[in-house]
């Protein structure tokens, strides 16, 4: 499986560096950045998330991607996002490579504007937990994302209020607003050139994103 995952970091390498992404400025939002790391595991290539605990600031006990708001001290947004993955789940910097970012991701409800780098690491990654912002580190493989039925319409109850959004789930867990949105937007991108590599690419269908939908 060595020399699929070096064609997937390959082709989606290619992908997000062929094209300009869109950045987004809004004014009275803050900066942030989130990794996504992916790596292969057991022959498999899997992506991680991180479920927040409900001592956050912002987003509590939701799905997201590490990372967090940009810190005067960090000269760049990836700078951020690599330090933020650090602080939540001590990831080794040094076994982080690259592929390249998304586009900006505002969040209505929080007021940041998101920059997502989409990252391969150099194997499954050994990680501390920091209890006071994580509860759960979720190791999703790539290829349950060719379940035809993510992602999908679901009504959320959220801040006691019913909502209907986009989401994707993984063994009972529910991803849904910005970093659904970022998901999808990756997959979108590299769905065409990830068609027939082996475990990698999702096939079925990209639901529609709903407009609505709440930060992640």
């Amino acid at each position: 499986m060595e020399s699929s995952f070096l064609e997937f970091k390959h082709k989606v390498a290619r992908v997000l560096q062929s094209r300009r992404r869109e950045q987004v400025v809004c004014s009275g939002f803050e900066l942030s950045a989130v990794l996504m790391p992916f790596y292969e595991k057991e022959g498999k290539v899997h992506l991680l998330f991180t479920m927040r605990t409900d001592r956050v600031a912002h987003h509590k006990s939701q799905i997201s991607f590490p990372g967090g708001a940009k810190d005067p001290r960090d000269r760049t947004l990836l700078q951020t996002a690599l330090r933020e993955s650090a602080e939540e789940i001590w990831l080794d910097v040094t076994t982080v490579e690259v592929l390249g970012a998304l586009d900006d991701t505002p969040t209505v409800v929080s007021k940041y504007v998101i920059t997502p780098y989409v990252a391969a690491l150099n194997g499954p990654p050994l990680l501390t937990v920091n209890r006071e912002e994580v509860e759960e580190v979720i190791e999703l493989p790539f290829e349950a994302l060719h379940d035809d039925r993510n992602p999908r319409n679901e009504r959320l109850v959220v801040d006691g209020v019913p909502r209907q959004v986009m989401a994707y789930r993984y063994d009972g867990h529910v991803i849904w607003g910005a970093t659904a949105s970022m998901l999808k937007q990756f997959l979108d991108l590299v769905r065409p050139e990830l068609e027939g590599l082996a475990g990698s690419a999702p096939s079925s269908e990209a639901g529609r994103l709903q407009t609505d939908s709440a930060d992640s």
